[in-house]
Formats: structure tokens, sequence, C-alpha cells
């Protein structure tokens, strides 16, 4: 499989419409960048995914994969997953292009009946990356995870509120969440985590929401039992 091309093609189905209704292609460059697989750009990070891509047993119940958000949310596995045979394959600060190198070059040798996938966030930092182009990177780590796990049902978490009053690039956010429903709406092996925003920012407080921890990024363990809560059969 290609990643470029892949990803080139979804990119290029339908990020919006033009006045006279004509579809919108991605730039070209901003999908290469999401897309290129490119190795951990830190050596804790490197050592991180290394470790992420050891698994104790193949036999597993449900693997979470990802970013920070994914790997924060094993100190709460226990309370949130009771009895389940977890994989953690999260890496803080992660991006798609990481995401998808870690998958060609560290992927554990397991059979995940279920996936949990929570990516985007760390490329929508990067302020001169376009929705669209992230909208890009997250299709192809979802297609790269069908080639690896073709039998695994896929919860794929949207782009969760983050920031000051939980603002930070509404709109791109909106964009991007708005284009990962449209293109999995009848993929049946993928559905798209369908999350109440205003119930997990607290009506959008501008500090002190419990779901958060004081970043305004990172979920506290209220938060993830709220997304627990949300997937389903967990």
């Amino acid at each position: 499989m290609s990643f470029n091309f892949t990803a080139l093609f979804f990119a290029a189905l339908a990020f919006g419409s033009t006045a006279h209704g004509h579809e919108t292609p991605c730039d070209a460059i901003q999908v290469a960048v999401s897309t290129t697989p490119v190795i951990e750009q830190s050596p804790g990070k490197l050592k991180a995914a290394i470790e992420a891509g050891i698994a104790n047993a193949p036999d597993v119940d449900v693997m979470v994969a990802g970013d920070s958000l994914a790997a924060g949310w094993q100190e709460f596995a226990d309370r949130d997953l009771p009895g389940r045979r977890a994989h953690w394959f999260g890496v803080r600060g992660e991006r798609t292009q990481e995401f998808l190198w870690r998958l060609q070059h560290h992927s554990p040798d397991i059979s995940p009946r279920h996936i949990i996938l929570i990516i985007g966030t760390n490329n929508l930092s990067d302020r001169t990356a376009t929705a669209c182009g992230i909208a890009a990177g997250i299709f192809a780590a979802v297609a790269s995870i069908e080639d690896r796990w073709p039998t695994a049902a896929v919860t794929l978490v949207p782009i969760l509120p983050r920031g000051n009053g939980y603002a930070f690039r509404k709109n791109d956010r909106a964009f991007i969440n708005a284009a990962l429903r449209r293109r999995f709406i009848d993929h049946t092996p993928v559905r798209v985590l369908d999350l109440d925003e205003h119930v997990l920012t607290c009506g959008g407080k501008m500090t002190g929401c419990r779901n958060y921890v004081k970043d305004n990024l990172h979920l506290s363990g209220e938060g993830y039992r709220f997304l627990a809560s949300s997937v389903p059969k967990l």
C-alpha cells in the first residue's frame, strides 16, 4: 500500500465546496506532510515507540493507539477496561506521519478485536497545517490500521476540544471531524465516536473543567471515564 496515493485519493474526494458546488481538493504538500511516514522526532519518542510495539500476548481484546491522549488512558485501564486484555500503543507527541512510520516499523504482533485510535491533535498544533491535510493524515492512519488488522473493529475518536475556552482552531477541528464522519459513515468496520462536546468541556468553561487537566488539552481521570462511557462495548 502507498500511504501517499491512498491519502491523496481520499483528500481529493470532498473537502468542502466552492460557491458553484464543486469539490475543492486539498493542497498536495499538506497531504504529503501528514501522510508520509517519518521516524519519531526525538530519542525519547523513538524509545517509547519501540517499547509500545512489544506485545506480551498475541490475543488482545482492545488496543488503544495514537498520541498522548491514548497513552494517558493506560493509568485508568483497570477502572475503564475491567477484565479486558489491552495493549497500549500510544506515544506522547505523536503526529499522523509518525504514527504511520511506527505502524510500519514497530507494529505489535497481536490480534486485537477492537482498536481505539486517538490521533491528530498534535498535527493541529502546527498552525501551518491545514484542516484538510490533517484529515488526510487521519484517513491514512485508519487505512494502515485496516491493512494491518483487517478483522478488527475500529473506533476513531474525533479531535477533541482543547485550548482556552476549548476553542483552539475550533473551525478547523470541526472541519476535520465532519470530514471523518463523512468518510466513514457507511464504512462498517470503522465508527467515528459520537461525543457530546458540551458535556466533555463542562459547557466550555474557561478553567476548572473536571474532565481536563490544567493544560486544557489532556484528559483527567473523569475525562477518560466520560470517553470510556461513549465507546461501544467497553
